[in-house]
C-alpha cells in the first residue's frame, strides 16, 4: 500500500471505482506486473466493512505520512544547530561501503530539502555511523 500503484489503486476503490481494467491502469510503469495481472488481482466483492477498514487504514497512513515528515522537518531544524566534530570538507566523508544502503541513498536524504542525514551525522560524531554493522 504505501506504493505508488498501491496507493493509486485504493485512492480510487476508495472513490468508488470497481473496474478491475480501469484500476489495473493506474499502475506505474516501473511495476514488473503485466496490467493483466493486476487486473486479475482486482477482481473482488467489493463487501462494505471490507471498505471501511481499508479507508481507515489509507486515513491512518496518510496520517503517519504527515508525522513522519513533520518529524524529520524538525529533526533537520535541530541537528544543523549543533556543533560538529568534523568539517566534510577538510576530513571527506568515506565512501559508502554497504551495497544495500548505495540503493537506499533516497531515504539518507530528504529530496524537497537535500538535507542528508548521512553527512550531517558524520559532522556530529566524526564517524560515518551508517556504516557500522548491526
Amino acid at each position: 500500500m504505501s506504493g505508488v500503484t498501491g496507493q493509486a489503486i485504493v485512492d480510487a476503490m476508495l472513490q468508488g471505482e470497481r473496474d478491475p481494467a480501469v484500476l489495473a491502469a493506474l499502475r506505474d510503469q516501473r511495476i514488473k506486473a503485466s496490467a493483466e495481472t493486476i487486473r486479475k488481482s482486482l477482481v473482488g466483492n467489493w463487501r462494505e466493512e471490507h471498505l471501511f477498514t481499508l479507508r481507515q487504514a489509507r486515513q491512518s497512513h496518510q496520517h503517519y505520512e504527515k508525522q513522519i515528515a513533520a518529524c524529520e522537518e524538525e529533526i533537520e531544524k535541530l541537528v544543523v544547530r549543533l556543533e560538529a566534530r568534523v568539517d566534510p570538507e577538510k576530513k571527506p566523508l568515506p565512501p559508502d561501503r554497504k551495497r544495500r544502503q548505495r540503493r537506499a541513498k533516497s531515504k539518507m536524504m530528504n529530496v524537497k530539502t537535500g538535507f542528508d542525514i548521512r553527512t550531517e551525522s558524520y559532522k556530529l560524531f566524526g564517524v560515518d555511523l551508517t556504516q557500522v554493522p548491526g
